[in-house]
């Protein structure tokens, strides 16, 4: 599943998989595969995995590295998630 995605238009992406081995996701007419390798989030940038960890924070963190934009962290209660950009309530 998507969990984020870079509001700012690059592609950078945090999957949280459905299974922990190989996955790919089509989406906005666009295709991404990786091993899981049995990690509950995957951080991805220009379709290279740069990160698999079990942490949120961790998997957060790198994205904010991979990114590269003045991106909020996500909080509960002051945002939201609306197709995988995250935005305040």
């Amino acid at each position: 599943m998507l969990v984020r995605k870079c509001a700012k238009g690059n592609k950078v992406y945090i999957f949280k998989p459905r299974t922990k081995e190989n996955v790919t996701y089509k989406f906005s007419g666009e295709s991404i595969s990786f091993d899981a390798q049995n990690k509950s989030y995957i951080v991805v940038s220009d379709g290279a995995v740069v990160k698999r960890t079990d942490s949120w924070i961790t998997a957060q963190s790198a994205f904010f590295k991979e990114a590269e934009d003045e991106i909020e962290k996500m909080e509960v209660g002051k945002h939201k998630l609306e197709n995988g950009i995250v935005v305040e309530l």
